[in-house]
């Protein structure tokens, strides 16, 4: 798990899962795939969560994760830090 703060001075958590990992409410899901997933988090509150593959393929945007509330939208510096986590971590 790492925190990042977006241009818009938001903090986020990411968080990586991989295959065993529990996830969801109460830790009630277990990951039962191969490929790992990326969540991302404001505070305790879940926004979303990717495929760590999609991701990594967008090499060259930022990326909106709620597109009601800009306060969401993660810049592309911002990106590239998650991305290098992501290669690092999986």
């Amino acid at each position: 798990m790492q925190n990042f703060k977006t241009d818009l001075n938001k903090e986020l958590t990411v968080k990586i899962l991989k295959q065993g990992d529990k996830y969801g409410l109460l830790n009630c899901l277990t990951h039962d795939e191969n490929e790992p997933l990326v969540e991302f988090y404001s505070g305790k509150y879940f926004i979303s969560r990717y495929y760590a593959k999609t991701l990594l393929k967008g090499a060259v945007n930022g990326l909106c994760l709620d597109g009601g509330q800009r306060q969401f939208d993660i810049d592309l510096a911002t990106m590239m830090s998650i991305r290098a986590f992501i290669r690092e971590t999986i």
